[in-house]
C-alpha cells in the first residue's frame, strides 16, 4: 500500500513540474540578425551561382559584382549589384535597400519604368508563415513569408528561408524558395512551375564578399 502511495506521489510530482516547465519560446524573423548584411558590402565584392534546370545545368557561371555608390531610383537610394556578362559589360541585377524592419526591392509596375513601386522583399516584421502580399502587376502577384530560420546550409549558419507564392490571374502557378544568409546574401534559389514541373535553381558556387 506504501509503495503505491510513493508511486502516486511520485507521479504528481511529475505532472506539476512539467507543467510548470517553460515553452521553448519559438524564434521569429525579428530576432535575425542583420545588422552587418550583404547590402552593406564594401565596393568589389563578387558572387558567382550556376543555374540549372531539372538537374542540368543551362547557363554558365553568373558572375555578380558589388559597385561604388547608390542608386536613386524613384527619389529612393538604392543599392545596385550587377550582373557581369562575357563581355565585362554590365547590368544591374539586385536592385535593393534597407529601410527599418524591411529590404525594399525597386520594381517598375506593369513593367513600366514611370510606375516605379518600393516593395519589401524581407519583412521582418513578420511572424513565422505570416503572409504578406506584393502586387508586381495588373494579372501577377506574390505571396511572401517566412518557412524556417536558423537552417545550416552549404557551410553556412544562421540561413533563412522565404517562401513566395507566384499567382498569375488569380492563379497559383508557381513557389519559390530563398535561401539567405545576412552576410553572404542568396545562396539558393529554387523555383517550381506547377503547369509542367519544371524546376529552376540558382544556387551560389563561391563569393568573395568584403566589409
Amino acid at each position: 500500500m506504501n509503495r503505491n502511495y510513493f508511486c502516486l506521489a511520485l507521479l504528481i510530482l511529475l505532472v506539476f513540474f512539467n507543467a510548470c516547465k517553460e515553452d521553448p519560446v519559438e524564434i521569429q524573423p525579428s530576432d535575425i540578425d542583420w545588422s552587418r548584411n550583404f547590402l552593406d558590402a564594401k565596393e568589389g565584392s563578387t558572387w558567382q551561382y550556376v543555374n540549372t534546370l531539372n538537374g542540368d545545368t543551362f547557363e554558365t557561371p553568373r558572375n555578380l559584382i558589388l559597385t561604388g555608390g547608390d542608386s536613386l531610383i524613384a527619389g529612393k537610394s538604392y543599392t545596385v549589384i550587377y550582373k557581369i556578362f562575357p563581355d565585362e559589360s554590365l547590368f544591374p541585377f539586385y536592385i535593393q535597400t534597407n529601410e527599418g524592419e524591411q529590404v525594399i526591392q525597386a520594381h517598375a509596375y506593369n513593367e513600366d519604368p514611370a510606375n516605379i513601386l518600393h516593395l519589401p522583399v524581407i519583412d521582418f516584421s513578420k511572424d513565422l508563415k505570416e503572409k504578406w502580399t506584393l502586387n508586381l502587376s495588373d494579372a501577377q502577384r506574390q505571396d511572401f513569408y517566412f518557412d524556417s530560420l536558423d537552417l545550416e546550409i552549404k557551410g553556412f549558419s544562421g540561413v533563412f528561408k522565404i517562401v513566395s507564392d507566384n499567382y498569375l490571374a488569380e492563379e497559383l502557378n508557381s513557389e519559390t524558395w530563398y535561401y539567405f544568409h545576412p552576410e553572404t546574401g542568396l545562396i539558393r534559389r529554387q523555383n517550381e512551375e506547377f503547369a509542367n514541373g519544371n524546376i529552376y535553381i540558382t544556387e551560389l558556387v563561391d563569393s568573395d564578399v568584403n566589409y
